[in-house]
């Protein structure tokens, strides 16, 4: 009979959504399969890492497997990282270099070996009756708890570039897949704290009920994670879209050009060249109306002023001083002041009218026309009309 705990019912719906999830994962089609399989062997990995709750008093597996199936969590960081990676960036693939990622689960195993793996299984059975107070498992907590903070550092180093990099380089709403996973990142953190917590009472604590209530919290959080992640990889798409694995935020790019060779010159201009072609920009831009594509990107940009994309992208960023998606979306916002402004477009939703000038995003719109006019849209039209109309009674 399974355990039929509130424990063992959280457990059993866990397993079914991780195992559900990941066969979907493997199974749909997809230009870009990496993500897909990451976080499938995610889920499987929380799945196995977790059935002992489901098989509990029911199912007496060799303690080997049984310790094994707990080595599993070593593998979730790991893969949750490289989900990250390969989210980001769109032509990530993995390498035999990320068998890297391999080491903290061998190290664990490697430590197992003279008191666990070497011996029979009634040696076994005795270490396992003192298995809080081995020095072995001391060790496997403190490195589990310490492999997930660096991996959590890693995550957060990865956003900040990405954030910065969507900010140099593109003008749409691709930051939507940044604060997806930024929230997904604060997620996982919370859920790395509740583990501590748990941890930490399970060493000091002795109230198996307790113990057990923390369990349930802790995988009620992990559940509504992983429902969150199914809904939000169904209903937005558009969250696996990432930028080039090449490119670097400008300010590394440009610490990397610090000893420039002789094949990558530092990039430095003259003012009055590097206002030339500041102003030739900025003709291109309004002349073509650029900036009313959605999905214009600064290489596309450079393409069309005949400059080196990075040659544009510092020209921007340093001599403007503003974001690729900040310099884009002011022409936009102008444009969209006019639309509202003119008395023949007042039949135009904001719907209507954020397509029109170059958005795909009800909030990105809202965002940024409220940076520039400190007001929504409908408003300022409103406002507008009711100045124009008495100037006009005057």
């Amino acid at each position: 009979m399974i355990n039929l705990s509130l424990l063992g019912l959280i457990t059993i719906i866990i397993l079914f959504v991780a195992v559900l999830f990941s066969f979907f994962s493997f199974t749909v089609k997809t230009s870009n399969k990496t993500p897909n399989v990451l976080i499938a062997f995610y889920l499987l990995a929380v799945a196995i890492e977790i059935s002992f709750f489901f098989y509990e008093g029911q199912v007496n597996l060799p303690l080997i497997i049984h310790k094994l199936r707990d080595d599993v969590g070593y593998l979730k960081s790991p893969l949750l990282y490289l989900f990250f990676l390969s989210i980001i960036y769109s032509n990530f693939q993995l390498q035999v270099k990320h068998l890297l990622h391999l080491i903290p689960f061998v190290i664990v195993i490697v430590v197992f070996i003279p008191r666990f793996y070497l011996v029979n299984e009634a040696t076994r059975a005795l270490f396992v009756q003192t298995y809080i107070t081995q020095p072995e498992a001391i060790f496997s907590a403190l490195f589990a708890h310490l492999q997930h903070a660096f991996y959590l550092v890693l995550i957060f180093v990865a956003l900040k570039d990405y954030r910065q990099i969507i900010a140099e380089n593109y003008s749409d709403n691709r930051g939507f897949s940044y604060h997806w996973l930024r929230k997904m990142a604060w997620f996982l953190t919370f859920i790395f704290l509740l583990a501590v917590f748990k941890n930490v009472y399970k060493h000091i604590g002795t109230n198996l009920a307790i113990l057990n209530h923390l369990r349930s919290v802790l995988f009620v959080a992990l559940l509504f994670f992983l429902c969150w992640i199914v809904i939000n990889a169904l209903y937005y798409p558009m969250l696996f879209r990432g930028i080039s694995i090449d490119q670097k935020p400008i300010a590394d790019a440009e610490k990397s050009q610090k000893q420039p060779s002789k094949s990558t010159p530092r990039l430095k201009l003259a003012q009055n060249e590097a206002e030339e072609k500041i102003a030739l920009i900025k003709q291109t831009i309004e002349s073509q109306t650029l900036y009313l594509d959605p999905g214009l990107t600064i290489d596309a940009l450079a393409t069309q002023v005949n400059l080196p994309t990075k040659e544009v992208s510092t020209l921007i960023n340093h001599y403007l001083q503003q974001h690729f998606y900040d310099f884009v979306n002011e022409y936009r916002i102008k444009k969209a002041i006019e639309i509202l402004e003119d008395p023949v477009n007042d039949q135009l939703t904001t719907l209507e009218i954020l397509y029109e000038v170059g958005f795909n995003s009800k909030s990105s719109f809202y965002t940024v026309f409220k940076k520039y006019t400190h007001t929504t849209p409908l408003a300022y039209r409103k406002e507008y009309r009711r100045k124009h109309a008495g100037s006009s009674g005057n």
